[in-house]
């Protein structure tokens, strides 16, 4: 049986003793590419408990990001770059990437979707 989103525990609070979570706020555009290489070495080096959990703020220039179940025929006439990933949707705009341990904070991934 599903559990009801007002079951869920809310909260991502870190277990006692742990450092705060760093913020990072990004000036300018930050190139796609280069944004998921970083957000993927610093999520590697929290999984392994070498550096703090991370919340960035950031734009990145005009682009497309197509779903895992797209098609490339689907997209006619592209304006900017076009990068296939998880999810799908366009920018800029200021966007959040957020990279802390649910192991440590969240029991599953709904509860954190809820809490974000």
């Amino acid at each position: 049986m599903a559990r009801k989103r007002r079951c869920l525990t809310i909260g991502l609070a870190p277990p006692a003793g742990s450092p705060p979570v760093e913020w990072l706020v990004s000036d300018g555009a930050v190139d796609y590419e280069s944004a998921l290489a970083t957000m993927s070495t610093r999520a590697k080096a929290i999984a392994r408990g070498e550096t703090r959990e991370l919340i960035w703020l950031l734009e990145h220039p005009p682009l497309y990001t197509a779903g895992t179940g797209s098609r490339p025929q689907e997209l006619t006439e592209a304006r900017f770059p076009v990068h296939v990933q998880g999810a799908a949707g366009s920018s800029p705009q200021r966007i959040a990437h957020v990279m802390v341990d649910l192991n440590l904070r969240a029991p599953n991934v709904r509860s954190f979707v809820v809490t974000i």
